[in-house]
């Protein structure tokens, strides 16, 4: 089996939550450049291309070197802490509604199950398996 067909399924829901961050992250950047708030309490430029950079990394190590494929996805899980967090501990005003709220919390956490799903996909690929019969 190949790497990229024991990470496929963790790869799809990888790409979902980046697709669907970055449209999260343009749209808040179009409702400010029309002096409207953000769909959270903050948009970013550069948000935007280090999700899309750390996106093409994955895939890019997926195809070519399952250590690259690791290194993102956990930067990309580490990465998702500070929105998760946010979203528990910040006032629930910084958003349009909370529906936006709520949906921005659930959308980080399907992220971070997809990078920890594919974390742990790469583990099991890399490791030797243990041999049933004794040496």
């Amino acid at each position: 089996m190949t790497f990229m067909a024991a990470i496929r399924t963790p790869l799809c829901v990888q790409w979902t939550h980046i697709a669907l961050s970055s449209l999260w992250n343009g749209a808040g950047l179009w409702r400010v450049a029309h002096e409207q708030a953000p769909l959270g309490p903050s948009a970013s430029l550069v948000v935007l291309g280090l999700v899309l950079g750390t996106g093409a990394i994955m895939v890019w190590g997926a195809r070519s070197d399952p250590r690259w494929y690791a290194v993102a996805s956990a930067a990309m899980g580490l990465a998702l802490l500070a929105p998760i967090t946010g979203a528990l501990v910040l006032d629930a005003a910084q958003w349009p509604s909370p529906w936006w709220h709520w949906g921005g919390l659930t959308l980080n956490g399907v992220g971070l199950a997809g990078n920890l799903w594919g974390l742990r996909c790469w583990q099991r690929y890399t490791r030797p398996t243990r041999s049933v019969l004794p040496v």
